[in-house]
């Protein structure tokens, strides 16, 4: 014990009852696995009392989990493409886009022209895989359509300016969403290093949600999850 009292532990007061859960594992030799993502999620479900339920008894607070880039479940879809799927040389990202089919392809455009700006001119498009069954009376009608946005990295372009570009890019949507009247479009992430799976439910039917968070192929070293709690806040998608 030290000569102030402190003797190395930490405590947790049991009176907090009103906050988000968060949890993290990771593997410390950075090997990338199926079973950790597995526990992350069976962990993330064990938090699901950190978060409150609508009187539809479905719809959540809000439940995501963030993990490195899952390239050998993208990698069949990306090779029939033509994408590098290489770990490094691709960003993934996951896009709320509006339902309307006419606002979404404007939406896209949108995000093309701004990775263009920062020097990535390059884009395609994935359709997120998911069961809108699992969702709530209230989150369903609320829903965006999801997409990954599938962003090479440009040759002559460094991994670190390459990440700093895809930070700037995000920044800059979200700057011009309101101005192009565009409210429902939102960015959950972007990036070549890791990718995030989240939506406005329980953190017990995230995978349910997400087919690719159930696929076997889905590997990876380390896993953040979170289970929203909505206290000053109304719950939504992008919250």
């Amino acid at each position: 014990m030290r000569d102030d009292g402190f003797d190395g532990s930490i405590g947790f007061d049991e009176e907090i009852k009103d906050a988000c859960g968060v949890g993290f594992l990771a593997d410390i030799q950075g090997r990338a696995s199926r079973a950790l993502l597995t526990n992350a999620l069976e962990a993330l479900g064990r938090m699901a009392h950190r978060g409150a339920i609508d009187a539809d008894g479905r719809t959540g607070d809000g439940a995501g989990v963030m993990t490195q880039i899952p390239f050998a479940l993208l990698a069949p879809e990306l090779e029939a493409l033509g994408i590098d799927c290489t770990a490094g040389n691709l960003a993934v990202g996951l896009l709320f886009l509006p339902l309307d089919a006419a606002a979404a392809d404007t939406a896209r455009g949108l995000v093309a022209k701004v990775l263009a700006d920062h020097g990535m001119p390059t884009c395609h498009w994935r359709t997120v895989p998911v069961d809108i069954d699992a969702l709530g009376d209230k989150a369903r009608r609320v829903r965006p359509s999801l997409c990954h946005a599938l962003v090479p990295r440009p040759a002559d372009m460094p991994a670190d300016r390459f990440e700093a570009q895809l930070v700037a890019s995000r920044r800059a949507i979200e700057l011009r969403t309101g101005y192009a009247g565009l409210e429902d479009l939102y960015v959950a992430s972007l990036s070549h290093r890791t990718l995030v799976y989240k939506a406005l439910v329980r953190a017990t039917d995230l995978a349910a949600y997400f087919s690719d968070l159930r696929d076997e192929r889905y590997e990876t070293a380390f896993a953040l999850f979170h289970q929203r709690f909505s206290t000053n806040t109304a719950p939504s998608w992008k919250m």
